[in-house]
């Protein structure tokens, strides 16, 4: 797969939270690659070819003042000494010349390289004065990938990826935009804090989620979708009480054309993926009655009878504790007692099936139509059912109970969704 003519990877679903490839927008995920490094031999010989290539494809051996059987190595895009001040800063800012004097340390021999740990902004704008040397970000992504197999090489924890800014998707660019929109930037955030958080922290996926508590955006300007943009996520503070109370502040720097232009910080506290699950399932209360929200996902339902009778109709309405189908021919059996089983046909999340009693006397029943009380549940279902009720129904007024199954409940439904959306 490429993408801006170089080859990327893209995050798995599961770190960022998402179902479908379509919807992941970060590719090449990595951590922060160090300056500099020592290292014995052995270690790096430890390495497969491939891994071994990918370091020497960024970094090269250099000379230093120690002889203690380690080797040096530097990456190609900065210089490791330079003999004056005036050759090395240039026509450098104050500011660079400023990160430039910080990082490198005067000696007998001249400007000698000290700082193994520089943030990749600062880095690249020195880069420029220095050297004029860039880095292919798909080779560092490759990099990362083989210091990510040697424990011993200490490496900031910052993570970094490159934005898929993907133009044809139905979501974000249902229209044409001349910049890449801001709430795609938002979501392009939240993967980003996703795939920090389960770099870096011991928590696995499969265990922990982050709760989001609070979201703050700062557009410095406008991102372009015919340049290159990329992503670097860093905790700004993290606080811990107990095992699993931990709250982290995270901030998310977009940067194009080497410059920062959008800042994102989120702050979120770890929840288990058990109490995470219980929270989403909320049951609404049993007097609150629902009905579909389209016409074209109506749902089939199927009533089976203690006495052996089978009713094929449509779910008209719906509670937490009751079902009213319509039934198209429900002849001499609208007095019809005793229990029954059902199945509803759904679109989105399949059949859902329970046990519950008829209930001919029930107000809500109007003629040609069913009422069930449901009592049971087949295993697993009433979980698919309350997700069922929370994503493909609406709300409805007590006196729409009443009435029959109409194109006109349906449609109020889905434009009162519309409003509060």
């Amino acid at each position: 797969m490429k993408f801006y003519d170089q080859p990327c990877n893209k995050a798995s679903t599961a770190v960022v939270h998402k179902h479908r490839q379509d919807d992941v927008f970060l590719v090449n995920c990595r951590g922060a690659l160090p300056v500099f490094f020592h290292t014995e031999p052995q270690h790096l010989s430890d390495l497969d070819e491939a891994d071994f290539s990918a370091i020497l494809d960024c970094y090269r051996e250099v000379a230093t003042a120690q002889n203690t059987g380690s080797k040096t190595y530097c990456l190609k895009n900065i210089p490791w000494k330079f003999k004056s001040a005036l050759e090395g800063f240039g026509e450098a800012s104050p500011r660079t010349a400023g990160w430039i004097e910080s990082c490198y340390a005067q000696t007998d021999s001249g400007y000698v390289l000290q700082v193994s740990d520089i943030p990749e902004q600062t880095l690249n704008e020195i880069q420029r004065v220095l050297s004029g040397n860039t880095l292919p970000e798909y080779a560092r992504y490759r990099a990362s990938l083989a210091f990510d197999k040697l424990a011993n090489i200490a490496r900031p924890p910052v993570f970094h990826c490159t934005v898929f800014n993907d133009t044809k998707h139905y979501y974000f660019y249902g229209k044409r935009h001349e910049h890449i929109p801001g709430i795609m930037l938002m979501e392009i955030a939240r993967q980003a804090f996703y795939a920090h958080f389960y770099r870096f922290n011991h928590h696995t996926r499969e265990s922990v989620n982050i709760s989001i508590l609070s979201f703050n955006c700062e557009f410095g300007n406008y991102l372009q979708s015919n340049y290159p943009l990329f992503v670097q996520v860093e905790t700004l503070t993290r606080i811990v009480d107990g095992a699993l109370r931990e709250t982290q502040h995270l901030r998310a720097t977009f940067i194009q054309r080497d410059m920062p232009a959008c800042t994102i910080e989120m702050t979120g506290t770890l929840v288990s993926n058990k109490l995470f699950k219980k929270l989403r399932s909320t049951k609404p209360p049993a007097t609150d009655a629902f009905s579909t929200i389209c016409n074209e996902t109506k749902t089939s339902a199927l009533l089976h009878s203690a006495c052996g009778r089978f009713f094929d109709g449509v779910l008209s309405v719906l509670s937490s504790s009751a079902l009213i189908v319509q039934v198209s021919d429900l002849g001499e059996s609208a007095s019809l007692e005793g229990n029954c089983k059902f199945h509803l046909f759904t679109q989105h999340f399949g059949m859902i099936a329970g046990s519950g009693t008829f209930a001919p006397d029930d107000p809500r029943r109007k003629e040609g139509s069913l009422v069930v009380h449901i009592t049971d549940w087949n295993k697993g279902a009433e979980a698919r059912f309350k997700e069922f009720v929370k994503m493909d129904c609406f709300l409805i007024q007590p006196d729409e109970m009443l009435a029959e199954p109409t194109e006109g409940i349906s449609s109020r439904g889905t434009e009162a969704q519309k409003s509060v959306a």
